[in-house]
């Protein structure tokens, strides 16, 4: 579930196994009138209300111009992600990771990593990233020396 795509009322949560390690739990304060309204509305569109306050605090971060990119990549793992796919991500970056593969492997990776490289430059890359809710920035451009 993402702030951009609510589950539906009465959906079966999902099973996210690493949830607990990057999530906290807080109490805050707020005016008795703004909580009020932020819950009905939440309610009337079918968000959980954590997820409401979670888009705000995004909002604002992006707001004020903070570096959000490592917290928004990272979350997208923990948090978008089905688990299956989560699975499948952490298996990649150990695999990608790894130093010591046989031959065949460590070529086999490496052809993957071309295919992905070669896959970044093609129309498809953009649309399949934003149907996942990921927006990324324009790549930096090198400074001039």
């Amino acid at each position: 579930m993402t702030p951009e795509e609510p589950a539906p009322a009465g959906a079966a949560k999902k099973e996210r196994p690493l949830r607990r390690r990057y999530k906290q739990q807080i109490s805050v304060r707020l005016d008795e009138n703004l909580l009020e309204l932020a819950k009905r509305t939440a309610a009337e569109q079918r968000w959980p209300f954590a997820v409401v306050v979670e888009k705000g605090i995004w909002q604002w971060l992006k707001s004020i111009g903070a570096n959000t990119k490592k917290v928004t990549s990272g979350r997208l793992v923990w948090e978008t992600l089905p688990p299956d796919l989560q699975q499948d991500t952490y298996a990649f970056w150990a695999w990608r990771s790894c130093g010591s593969l046989p031959p065949f492997q460590a070529a086999l990776r490496e052809t993957a990593l071309i295919g992905l490289r070669e896959f970044q430059k093609t129309k498809d890359y953009l649309p399949s990233l934003q149907s996942m809710g990921i927006h990324p920035e324009p790549p930096e451009e090198p400074a001039d020396t």
